[in-house]
Order: C-alpha cells, then structure tokens, then sequence
C-alpha cells in the first residue's frame, strides 16, 4: 500500500494499492492540508498530520470506506511532521508550537512533551531501536531525545546564519548516522555525538540560472538564491557561501575577484571569490536580464546590469557609478564587459525584434559611446569578449552565434546555426581559442571565430536546456540547466 498526504479535490490523505494504483480507501478527518503521513509496520494504522493543528489516526490499510478516524488536538499549530517508532507501538509529532510530542498508539495518550526547541520543529526521526528520536527546526539545531524519559540527552547548534535553519533530519538505519537538510538545501552528514558535520553534500534543488567559470573553480546559482562553490572533479568546495545573501536569482556572472548576482527583487550582490562571504548589497532599477563581470577584477567596474529599460554600472563598494536609460522604442536584452572594464558591449532590441550592439566606455560617471554600432537580425540574447578583448562572441535569441571584430563591428566568418532554440549561455576557452554556446533546446556547441558551422556538437547535454555555461583553466567545459544538474566535459 501507499499513503499519500495532501490536498486535491476535497481529499486530504488517501490508501492506494501498489503496484497497480487504484483505491484502498479515503482517511476522512483533516479540514486543511495533510503535510505528513506515515504506516505502522507492527499494528495496522496510518497515521496523518495537518495544517489544521491535528493528527488523526486511522485503522488500515485498507482503510473502510465508512471507517471513523481519531483526531488528536494537542498540538496549537501546524503539525509540520509525524513519524511511528518501528515496532509501531508509538509515534511522535512535531509542530509550529516548538514542540514535539510522543504518543502511545493504543490509547492515544500524549506519553512525553518535549518542549526545548526556540523555534518551529519542522521534522523529526527515530533510531531502529525506537528508543531515541532526532528533530530538527527552524531555530538552527538539532535535538536529540530519549524516549524513555522524554530528556533531551544533547543539542547541536548548525550555525547562527538563517541559512543554517534546519528543514528536514533522517537517521540512517543501516549507518547509523543522521541527515539534515539547511535552508539552502545542503545535505549535512553527522555522527551521533558530533558536534560539526562529518560532511557538507551542496547541490540545487531548483534549477540554476547562470554558471561562472574562474580558474580550477566554477560557481553556480539557482532562482532561490542558493550559491554553489565547485571544483572540477571534486565536486562542491569545502568552504561554502555564507553571510548575507540573495534570496532570489535571476542572473549569475564572475571574474577573478567578484560573484555578482542579481535578483528578482532587483538587488545586485558582490561576492569576494576569496572569502564567499556575503555582505552590502544595491538595488537597481528594473531588475536585471544580463549581469556581466570584468574578469580581472581591477578597474572601477564590480558588474554591468541591464534590465529593459536601464543599464547600470555598480562598483567593487557596491555603489551605483553609471546609470543610462533607454530611448524610446528600445528594451536592454544583454551586456558584456571586456577584462579590464574598459570597454562595454550592450544590445538593445529595437521595433520589429531586430538587435543592436553599442559599444561604450565610462567616463566621469557617465556611459560614453565607443565605435559604430552593429545591427542584428535578432537582438542578441548573450554576448562575450574574448580575454584579449578583440573578438565578441553573440547568440542571438533566433539561435544563430556570430562573432565580431571589436571595436572596428567587422563580421568574422565563425558561427552558424546549431541550436533549435535561443541561445543562453555563450563563454569562451581561456586561450581564446575557441567559443562555447549553449541553447534552450538543450545543445552545446563549440566555434572557431575564423571557421564557419560548428567545430563541435555536444547533442541534448542538459534536458530543460542549458542556462548558464562556462570553461575552467585546465579546459574542462562546464555546463547547468534547468534539470538542476552541473555537467562536466573534455573537449
């Protein structure tokens, strides 16, 4: 059988037969959303938690279609997660109350109110002997309680950032070791008895929205505003991201010094790269729908933002130095910015869907135009200058990758048409060599700038495309799309 909790057509827990699906009956009771649900393995019960403040109790599976359920109403807030011990003679509860609660399953009684959490208890676990129960929760720890006495018997407090708000805990059986999950999504590893983790597992739980490739190392973030540190065939970096951070992500761009991001709630962060500590950020006007980085680091430039309607310079103090709105009849589209921040690349779209590239300089906190501008069929969804800044790299959003002579604006033969779809994410190898681009369909293509049509073709390397797309020093091609997954590649 299989429980499943929720809410959908007026029906809040439901028993189903496995493997072939159909109904094993209805667990009537709950008037909001069941959150949580477990089955005893020694007596025949469910067991349900709710958003109404109860837990109900009911006998099966199969669960009779007239069956009346037990609802228990000691807790006065969310009841967030319940879980029955394995011989099934009790279960424990957790809630928004902060408190967790065991109760003997034949007589329903309340045996132990544990009440020591700060904060809401967002999941707990038991041992497989049944005589300890680990919970975790909003107030950054996690407890551990003896089931006998209703003691806590230790605490371990994971950090005193938000980010270390625990959301979920599993003991291992088999290993006896403890899983917890952290509000960006680390996977954190401990030993009973351990005061720090034995090991940090970092990865995305949404999908990313952009990838930065710095050295032997790449950063990755998701729309959540979670940031990822990586090393090429090691996997996450020990030393995550803290201090203050995004909570949204709409773009990701790096150089040497800086991780610059930019949210949906229009604030753009600067990120040291040696330290990963978060800190000031500012808020620019419209958003962002490109952030680029000069990857040097050493000019007055920390990023370029682009939304619709402004193109906005931030300096490495986290402070507006250059602002320039559109004219009429134009939408930003992309931005580019060459190592030293000395020349900067923007497309606007005009009417009709077509592109233009203008190149600019600052100067005196203004934007000062540079060259000719460059006239596209479609706006250009990506752009990037090749290290030495003589060479940009374009895809366009009607899938086609061209490259330019800067600043004379002079057309090279490379490029062609290998994604089905818009372009999102263009790089270049580190010896400027050659031109990575990655599509919306999914595809990787690698260009020479002097060479027409591909030099490579990676087919279906990312299943709901790629959004961000990078090469570290040693020449390893990293890719991320929206199936939240970081791939690696030799060329």
């Amino acid at each position: 059988f299989i429980i499943v909790g929720g809410e959908a057509r007026g029906t809040t827990l439901k028993c189903l037969k496995f493997p072939s699906g159909s109904a094993a009956g209805n667990c009537a009771g709950h008037q909001k959303r069941v959150v949580a649900c477990d089955v005893a393995k020694g007596p025949k019960l469910i067991v349900g938690a709710s958003e109404d403040f109860k837990v109900s109790l009911h006998k099966g599976p199969p669960v009779g279609e007239y069956a009346v359920p037990t609802m228990l109403s000691y807790h006065t807030n969310f009841v967030n997660d319940v879980r029955f011990a394995p011989d099934g003679s009790k279960f424990a509860s957790c809630s928004t109350d902060r408190t967790v609660c065991i109760v003997d399953s034949a007589t329903q009684q309340v045996i132990h109110t544990l009440t020591d959490h700060e904060a809401s208890v967002l999941q707990l676990s038991w041992n497989k002997e049944g005589t300890e129960i680990v919970s975790c929760g909003s107030d950054k720890t996690i407890r551990f309680w003896d089931v006998a006495s209703g003691k806590q018997t230790s605490c371990v407090t994971v950090g005193p950032n938000p980010e270390d708000m625990q959301q979920s805990v599993c003991w291992i059986p088999k290993t006896n070791e403890i899983i917890s999950v952290s509000l960006p999504g680390y996977m954190n590893v401990w030993e009973k008895g351990a005061t720090t983790p034995k090991a940090i597992l970092r990865g995305h739980a949404k999908p990313c929205v952009g990838l930065a490739a710095i050295g032997d190392k790449f950063y990755t973030g998701d729309y959540t505003g979670t940031l990822v540190a990586w090393e090429v065939g090691k996997g996450p970096m020990e030393k995550g991201f803290s201090g203050a951070l995004p909570t949204t992500m709409a773009c990701l761009a790096g150089g040497k010094k800086y991780i610059a991001t930019v949210g949906m709630d229009d604030k753009v962060f600067l990120i040291p790269t040696e330290t990963l500590v978060g800190g000031p950020f500012v808020i620019v006007k419209g958003g962002g729908k490109d952030i680029s980085v000069p990857s040097s680091g050493d000019g007055p430039i920390g990023c370029l933002v682009i939304s619709e309607g402004v193109l906005t310079a931030v300096g490495p103090d986290c402070t507006v130095i250059a602002e320039m709105k559109f004219e009429t009849g134009q939408k930003g589209e992309s931005v580019a910015v060459n190592a030293d921040g000395s020349l900067i690349a923007y497309c606007v779209e005009i009417t009709g869907s077509a592109g233009e590239i203008y190149f600019a300089k600052i100067e005196g906190g203004k934007f000062v135009p540079v060259g000719e501008k460059i006239t596209l069929l479609t706006s250009a969804h990506k752009m990037e200058f090749n290290q030495e800044g003589s060479i940009l790299l374009v895809g366009e959003t009607s899938r086609r990758i061209s490259f330019f002579s800067v600043p004379s604006g002079e057309k090279l033969p490379g490029g062609g048409i290998v994604h089905s779809a818009r372009v999102d994410g263009v790089c270049w190898t580190p010896d400027g060599k050659y031109g990575v681009t990655g599509g919306l369909e999914g595809n990787i293509g690698v260009w020479l700038p002097t060479e027409k049509g591909e030099y490579r073709r990676y087919k279906g390397a990312h299943r709901a495309g790629i959004t961000g797309i990078g090469v570290t020093a040693c020449g390893t091609i990293v890719s991320t799309g929206g199936d939240n997954a970081i791939i690696s590649w030799s060329l």
